[in-house]
């Protein structure tokens, strides 16, 4: 097993951090797209006011 340099464990914790921020901004993109369940709610409900 290789030990690594200070160098490359900057390097691998530069690229680890760069794909957690690859996948939180994913996921916060497709939390964007999911509708909340009230206002689903309230749209099949049609208000109920009538």
């Amino acid at each position: 097993m290789k030990i690594l340099s200070a160098t490359e464990y900057r390097w691998l914790a530069c690229r680890l951090t760069e794909a957690l921020a690859d996948v939180l901004r994913v996921a916060d993109s497709r939390g964007q797209r999911i509708p909340d369940p009230e206002d689903e709610a309230e749209e099949e409900g049609g208000g109920g006011d009538d």
